[in-house]
């Protein structure tokens, strides 16, 4: 049998068990106001924070093979409006490609992982 990978059977998905979960990412934004540095006024910035999902369900935290809890949030701060649109798209591909390896590595710590 030749390497196919037409169905994409096996991209972006635990291996754990029969389920067999999809992995994934969330970006949440959230838009504050701070002082600029010019005018004596005010500007809002977007925080953007983007975290792991697993079948669909956002991880904020979860537990270590130590037992010890860990956030998984990575969050680009403080972007105004007019950076935001210029953020390079490679860099949000990485930070999405980083965030989808957290959840593999997360979805080996489940219950359910191997479980036979």
């Amino acid at each position: 049998m030749s390497f196919t990978q037409e169905k994409q059977i096996n991209v972006r998905k635990c291996d754990g068990c029969e389920k067999q979960c999809k992995l994934g990412f969330n970006v949440q934004k959230k838009l504050r106001t701070i002082p600029a540095k010019s005018f004596r006024s005010e500007m809002t910035v977007c925080d953007k924070t983007v975290y792991p999902t697993i079948d669909g369900k956002v991880i904020n935290s979860y537990y270590d093979k130590n037992g010890n809890n860990k956030y998984t949030g990575l969050t680009s701060l403080g972007l105004s409006e007019q950076e935001y649109y210029e953020f390079p798209q490679s860099i949000c591909h990485t930070i999405a490609e980083a965030t989808i390896d957290m959840a593999r590595k997360i979805a080996r710590l489940c219950d359910n992982y191997k479980q036979r």
